[in-house]
């Protein structure tokens, strides 16, 4: 088992995530992508978390706070 903080799949989904709120957020670049980008976007993700998925092997360790 490893902490959250070496998941590879949190860390991309983390980022893209990031990428799209920016790239909704400002203006200027929201303004130059054409129609066809969040479509994909999405794909690219959904394509990248399939191949993590692949090769991720060790579960995350779920950490108990004391009461």
């Amino acid at each position: 088992m490893k902490p959250w903080w070496k998941s590879k799949t949190i860390w991309f989904n983390t980022a893209a995530g990031g990428v799209g709120f920016l790239a909704n957020q400002i203006t200027p670049i929201s303004h130059h992508l054409p129609d066809w980008a969040a479509t994909a976007y999405g794909a690219l993700i959904m394509a990248a978390n399939v191949g993590l998925r692949f090769i991720t092997t060790d579960p995350i360790i779920q950490q108990k706070l004391d009461q």
